[in-house]
C-alpha cells in the first residue's frame, strides 16, 4: 500500500521539482548580465580607459615644461635623489612651492627611482592616475544611481574634458591627479562604511582623507562631502528621509552624523592652518590692500560662472589668466557680474526634492572646493577646478533629464 501510495505520488513529485528546477532557470536567465547578447561589466571600464588613453596617449611623448616642473623636479635635488628616507623625512616637513603635500612629493620621487630624467615616465603615471580616477567615478556613480549608461556619459566627461588637461599633460599637477583619487577611495570606503559602521571601516575613511590631505589641501571640504552623501545617496538622517531602497544602510541621527565627521574635520583644519603659513611664507597670500574682500568675493563668484560656462562650452583655457577685478584697473566687472552669477548658479528644477538630490550633491560640492580658494591668486582657476569637476557633469547631466521630461523651472 505504501509503495502503492509512493508510485502514485513520485510523478507528482516530479512534476513540481520539474516546475521549481524550470522557474529557477528562469529565474538564472533573468538576471543582469546572464541575457544572450549582454554586454560584460567591464566593457565600460575597457572603453573608458581606451577613450581616456587615446586622447591622453600623445602626453608620453612631451617633454617637462619650465613652469613649475623645474621647482618640482628637473631642478629639485631631493626629488633627484629617488626614494630615500632622507627624501620621505624631507617631504614631511618641507613647504616648498609654497604647498605642505608629502604624499605629491613621494610620488615625485618615486617617479624619478623609476624613470629618472625620461619625461614620459613621469607622464605615464600621470595618466595612469587619471584612469583609474575615471574608474572610480564610473564604479562609484553605477553603485549609487544604478544608471550604468548615465554613469557612463559622466565619467567619459570626466575623463575628456579639457578641463582635466592640465592635470594629466603637466607632471608639475601630480598633486591633482594623486589628491582626486584619494578622495574618490575614502568616498567608496565611506559608503563600505556607511553599510555596517565599524572603527576598522572608518580607519580607512580617515586615511583617504589623510592622504589626500597629504596630496593636496584642496580636499579640506571633504568631511561636508561626505554629509551630503549622508542626505543623498545613502538616506542616513534619521527622520529626513525614508531609508535608502538601493543602499542596506541604517539611519542615525544627524548629531552622530556630525560627530563622527569632527576626526575628519580636524585633519582639514590642521592641513588649512599649515597651508595657509605654507602660502603666507612664499608670498601667494595676498593681502587685503593688495586685493580687497569686495574683490574677493567678486572674483569667488564669476570664477564659478565662468566654470559652468566651460564645461558647457570649453574654450578659452590658459596657463595663466589675469586678475579680472585687480583694483588698480581703471574698469571691472563689479557687482553686477555677482548678481547674475548668483542668478545663473541657482537657477534649479521645480521637482520633489528627491530627485533634486543628485544636483545639489553636486552643486554644493562644486562650491564648497570653490570656497577654498577664496583669496587666492585667481590666475590657477583651471587646474584648481579638477577635484570638484566630477560633479559638474552630474549636475549637468541631471538637468538635462529633468528638461526631457518637461520639468525644468527656474524658482
Amino acid at each position: 500500500m505504501i509503495a502503492f501510495a509512493s508510485a502514485i505520488s513520485m510523478p507528482k513529485q516530479l512534476a513540481k521539482r520539474g516546475t521549481r528546477k524550470a522557474a529557477s532557470d528562469a529565474t538564472e536567465r533573468r538576471k543582469p548580465g546572464r541575457e544572450r547578447g549582454a554586454i560584460p561589466a567591464w566593457s565600460g571600464y575597457l572603453m573608458l580607459a581606451l577613450l581616456t588613453a587615446c586622447v591622453y596617449g600623445r602626453v608620453l611623448q612631451y617633454p617637462f615644461t619650465n613652469y613649475d616642473d623645474r621647482g618640482y623636479i628637473t631642478e629639485n635635488f631631493r626629488i633627484q635623489a629617488g626614494l630615500t628616507w632622507q627624501t620621505v623625512a624631507w617631504s614631511f616637513t618641507s613647504i616648498e612651492q609654497a604647498n605642505w603635500h608629502p604624499a605629491t612629493w613621494i610620488s615625485h620621487a618615486l617617479d624619478w627611482e623609476l624613470y629618472g630624467g625620461n619625461a614620459g615616465g613621469h607622464h605615464a603615471t600621470s595618466l595612469a592616475l587619471h584612469i583609474l580616477n575615471v574608474w572610480l567615478l564610473y564604479y562609484l556613480l553605477k553603485k549609487s544611481t544604478r544608471a550604468v549608461g548615465r554613469s557612463f556619459i559622466v565619467a567619459g566627461v570626466f575623463a575628456l574634458h579639457p578641463f582635466n588637461v592640465q592635470s594629466v599633460a603637466w607632471v608639475a599637477e601630480r598633486k591633482n591627479v594623486l589628491s582626486t583619487l584619494f578622495m574618490l577611495l575614502a568616498i567608496a570606503a565611506y559608503g563600505w562604511y556607511a553599510r555596517n559602521p565599524s572603527w576598522t571601516r572608518y580607519s580607512l575613511v580617515f586615511s583617504g582623507c589623510m592622504l589626500g590631505l597629504a596630496a593636496k589641501p584642496m580636499l579640506v571640504t571633504l568631511p561636508g562631502m561626505l554629509l551630503i552623501l549622508d542626505y543623498w545617496p545613502l538616506r542616513r538622517i534619521a527622520g529626513w528621509s525614508e531609508p535608502s531602497e538601493a543602499f542596506a544602510v541604517p539611519q542615525v541621527g544627524i548629531r552622530k552624523l556630525l560627530v563622527e565627521k569632527i576626526p575628519l574635520a580636524a585633519l582639514s583644519v590642521a592641513s588649512s592652518v599649515i597651508t595657509v603659513v605654507a602660502q603666507k611664507a612664499h608670498g601667494a597670500v595676498q593681502t587685503a590692500v593688495d586685493f580687497p574682500y569686495p574683490a574677493r568675493f567678486e572674483n569667488a563668484f564669476s570664477a564659478y560662472a565662468a566654470y559652468l560656462v566651460k564645461t558647457f562650452w570649453p574654450s578659452g583655457f590658459a596657463v595663466y589668466y589675469p586678475n579680472p577685478f585687480d583694483p588698480t584697473l581703471p574698469e571691472h566687472p563689479g557687482w553686477g557680474i555677482v548678481a547674475v552669477s548668483f542668478l545663473s548658479l541657482n537657477s534649479c528644477s521645480r521637482v520633489e526634492c528627491r530627485r533634486l538630490a543628485t544636483a545639489i550633491g553636486a552643486a554644493l560640492s562644486n562650491r564648497g572646493m570653490a570656497v577654498v580658494r577664496f583669496g587666492s591668486d585667481p590666475s590657477d582657476r583651471d587646474r584648481t577646478s579638477r577635484s570638484s569637476s566630477h560633479g559638474r557633469p552630474v549636475h549637468v547631466r541631471s538637468a538635462a533629464r529633468d528638461i526631457r521630461r518637461g520639468s525644468l523651472g527656474v524658482l
